[in-house]
């Protein structure tokens, strides 16, 4: 199943980070939980994507879904840059890149 330390190590990072970001975006500090109520940005969003980056960070963690939090934690990093790039915060865009980066080797794990 696990061809080697490197790529369950990326995978088991990309997992605790989609985690720890779902726990933060649940918990709604009040920095977090006003950055999306702006105009552009419906209400509940920070919930929706709090659930969509643990359902990804629990499908990496389980080895028959591994390839479903593969694509689940791609597609978290891609709209993430698209809406930083968008908005004009490419320093912010660096996390978001390294994700991506972090799930080459953890595709290794499957």
């Amino acid at each position: 199943m696990t061809s080697g330390y490197i790529p369950f190590s990326a995978l088991m990072i990309v997992a605790s980070v989609l985690a720890g970001t779902a726990v933060l975006e649940f918990a709604a500090p009040a920095v977090v939980g006003r950055a999306p109520d702006r105009p552009p940005y419906p209400r509940g969003l920070m919930r929706s994507a709090g659930s969509i980056q643990l359902a990804a960070a629990l499908f990496l963690v389980l080895p028959p879904t591994r390839i479903w939090g593969i694509a689940a934690a791609a597609g978290i990093g891609l709209v993430g840059l698209i809406v930083l790039f968008n908005n004009g915060r490419f320093l912010w865009c660096l996390p978001a890149f390294f994700l991506l980066a972090m799930l080459v080797p953890a595709a290794f794990a499957l």
